[in-house]
């Protein structure tokens, strides 16, 4: 899904200036075998020959490029292997594995870069193939593996074979990203005090490898690089395709500002292409990091001694969502007034659990459970005891949802309805008109969030376009408040393709075109939410999609 629409375009220019490269940038692609022996791609290269002649590719279950000349008798006969770099790149070194058949004299094997070939030239014959690993370091248009016979055959009895098990090509790239836009707001919000998860979105660009890794340099020092420009999972070394990195990102993900000291910083944007050498920068960006916690009830940090209007009946809910007591409650509820100068403990957990915090599913509703009793521990009978609650988000405000009476034991309950992740205050007031409590306590409900995944196709031929959308539930959502990190199941592990910001009603989507399943493969993909201050709940994982791709 573009993110065109949200990047700020009015930034001062001077702050998308490109970094000057100190030193040759290049990166390696790797064919047929990566260095660790296992199958590589073979993209960029080409296969021709003469008639009679066979040339093939099967580097992909393990075997190599090849080709198989006529036998003896047989007249004038060529196969090539060629291999031209990407557009805006070059060759500037090769490396090749090969093995083969003794061609016989006059015959020639080459491997040829434009006019360089490493043995066997045509004027001198050539009396056999030697096996192994050649490499040459010079710049060139293109790269050629030549085989041939004259035009009185080869001088043996069978078919002469050559096979080339690896190569690697380094390819100069000279461009630098560029960075096009750098989305409003989060970590380079200059006009407040940053706090928690801030966003770190923007869109850059390259024409070489294309766009590799994105990072957070705070006060000269790099932290929290990713790779970014990984959407068709061949943006990580080694390479094995000739453009490995996407050619043009527009990422955004979440940089948790608590690692940093309170106070001014100062944060550039660093992107890297795939040469690790290239640089494009935004900033630096002087920032205030302020995360040092607010006072009072403004967002529910304090410890709820302060002000707060008594609730009003049993039932009555608030912004933080809540329901009444259990049980029907008397219409006026006696506050159960202690003598002045007598303490109260208000005791307050869990249903079912001794902690003061809880986790729940998204949906689900929890109940509240505590005793009020005097400072000699006697039961406070017949009391209303305050419930209230702030949404965990930055500035939400709290509210008193509803109340719970004590019984003659001085024990209450309260079913907390479904909603957001909240901090809640249970708290008491002695006497009427008391401008503040006498006891409180306070609670957390953390919410794992609702996400719902759909595919828009089950099965796909190689080829095939899969668009991904998930959507956050819940009312508390707002626009771009969090971001969603679209997840493929590769082996044991999940690992992440893409993270897009979700729209005004809680959806994302991602977009990726199936271009390398060479055998029927069932993808399992899954959709997560990436930690965020601005979205009350906890991360959450939706259930995993299934997708059948065929060749």
């Amino acid at each position: 899904m573009s993110r065109a629409a949200a990047l700020t375009t009015a930034l001062a220019a001077l702050l998308l200036l490109p970094t000057t490269p100190t030193q040759a940038a290049t990166y390696t692609q790797h064919a047929c075998r990566f260095p660790d022996g296992s199958p590589a791609l073979t993209e960029g290269f080409s296969k021709y020959g003469s008639p009679g002649t066979e040339t093939g590719d099967t580097c992909a279950v393990g075997g190599t490029l090849y080709a198989i000349l006529p036998g003896v008798g047989a007249s004038t006969s060529y196969a090539v292997v060629s291999y031209f770099p990407p557009a805006h790149t070059s060759i500037v070194g090769v490396r090749a594995t090969r093995s083969g058949t003794d061609i016989g004299s006059p015959g020639r094997a080459s491997y040829s870069m434009a006019e360089t070939s490493d043995e066997c030239v045509a004027t001198s014959g050539c009396a056999g193939l030697s096996s192994g690993t050649f490499s040459w370091q010079s710049s060139l248009p293109q790269l050629s593996f030549l085989f041939d016979c004259p035009s009185n055959g080869c001088n043996r009895p069978s078919n002469p074979r050559l096979s080339i098990s690896r190569v690697e090509i380094d390819l100069n790239d000279p461009a630098n990203p560029v960075i096009s836009g750098v989305s409003a707001g989060g970590l380079f919000d200059t006009g407040r005090g940053l706090r928690g998860v801030e966003g770190v979105g923007f869109s850059a660009s390259d024409a070489g490898g294309g766009v590799a890794t994105a990072s957070v340099v705070v006060d000269g020092v790099e932290r929290d690089s990713r790779v970014v420009g990984d959407a068709g999972g061949g943006c990580r070394v080694p390479y094995q395709l000739q453009q490995p990195c996407a050619a043009e990102v527009s990422p955004s993900y979440g940089f948790d500002t608590t690692q940093l000291a309170d106070g001014r910083h100062d944060v550039t944007l660093l992107v890297r292409d795939a040469t690790g050498v290239n640089t494009a920068t935004y900033g630096p960006v002087n920032v205030l990091v302020d995360n040092a916690p607010v006072g009072g009830g403004a967002n529910g940090s304090g410890d709820g001694t302060g002000g707060g209007a008594p609730g009003g009946s049993s039932g009555a809910t608030g912004s933080g969502g809540g329901a009444g007591s259990a049980g029907a409650a008397p219409a006026a509820p006696s506050l159960g007034a202690l003598p002045n100068g007598t303490n109260a403990t208000v005791k307050a957990r869990f249903a079912g659990a001794a902690s003061s915090s809880r986790t729940v599913r998204h949906g689900s509703a929890t109940t509240l459970k505590g005793r009020l009793v005097g400072e000699d521990g006697r039961a406070i009978a017949g009391a209303r005891v305050d419930v209230l609650a702030t949404v965990r988000r930055p500035k939400a405000k709290r509210a008193t949802i509803g109340h719970a009476t004590t019984t003659v034991t001085g024990d209450w309950a309260y079913r907390l309805k479904a909603g957001a992740s909240r901090n809640v205050v249970v708290a008491y007031r002695a006497h009427a008109g008391d401008a503040s409590y006498a006891a409180t306590q306070k609670l957390i409900v953390l919410v794992r969030a609702g996400v719902r995944l759909s595919r828009s196709a089950k099965a796909l031929h190689n080829g095939g376009l899969l668009t991904l959308t998930a959507r956050v539930l819940g009312p508390e959502v707002r626009r771009r408040a969090a971001a969603i990190s679209f997840q493929v199941k590769v082996g044991a592990r999940w690992r992440t393709f893409g993270v897009t910001s979700i729209d005004a009603k809680g959806r994302a989507r991602i977009r990726h075109r199936f271009r390398y399943t060479l055998h029927p493969v069932t993808y399992r993909f899954r959709a997560r939410t990436v930690r965020s201050s601005s979205l009350p709940y906890v991360t959450g994982t939706s259930r995993v999609a299934n997708v059948v791709v065929r060749p």
